[in-house]
């Protein structure tokens, strides 16, 4: 009886030591492979995440290139014909600077900081405060224009050699700024150029 009870417990041994390694062994594959899936989980929204980000990013700088490439194009064909033709002595019509322009650069500058192209995100600071400063001068010259054209009136409403001195400095004054004007023009047609073909070149990278 002690014998059959002992081979009995040996045989119940042997049998339970596969059985407890085929559990250990089973719970340890669940357990690696619902980490897996969190891991998996976790990259994928990452990806997702991502891949939002820069459809926002590629929506503004579709927005940036498609108001910079209409208002360059408008501008040169108004104003921008005249100061390029202009010769030196020469004084520039009045340009009217009522409105401003740059509402998609204003309304989403907060985006600006997540473009993740260094040359890129300057190419649009220094192009747009260009393009500010351009429309600065406009306004300056703008307003001795008018102070010679206000001038010259009086001298001929008074004929007298005060206002003629007057007119004439006034005159030249804006014909000397006007050079100025040009001159910003010249470097904001510059930045323009290069900044549209950056912003192409980046949405075409980005398919």
């Amino acid at each position: 009886m002690e014998e059959q009870i002992v081979v009995e417990a040996v045989s119940a041994s042997a049998t339970s030591g596969p059985v407890l390694a085929a559990a250990l062994l089973g719970g340890a594959l669940t357990g690696i492979f619902t980490l897996l899936g969190v891991i998996i989980a976790y990259h994928l929204a990452r990806r997702s995440q991502s891949k939002q980000e820069q459809a926002v990013i590629n929506g503004f700088l579709q927005a940036v290139l498609d108001e910079i490439e209409t208002l360059w194009q408008r501008y040169m064909d108004g104003m921008g014909v005249k100061v390029e033709s202009l010769n030196e002595g020469e004084i520039l019509p009045i340009y009217p600077v009522l409105n401003d322009y740059f509402t998609v650069y204003h309304g989403n500058a907060f985006l600006l900081g997540r473009v993740q192209d260094d040359d890129l995100r300057k190419a649009i600071v220094t192009t747009y405060t260009g393009a500010k400063g351009l429309l600065d001068s406009f306004g300056m010259s703008n307003v001795i224009i008018q102070k010679a054209e206000a001038a010259y009136d009086a001298f001929g409403v008074t004929n007298t050699d005060f206002y003629k001195a007057k007119a004439d400095a006034e005159f030249n004054r804006a014909a000397q700024y006007a050079v100025a004007v040009k001159k910003s023009h010249n470097e904001t047609k510059k930045h323009v150029s290069e900044l549209l073909r950056e912003l192409r070149k980046a949405l075409k990278k980005a398919g």
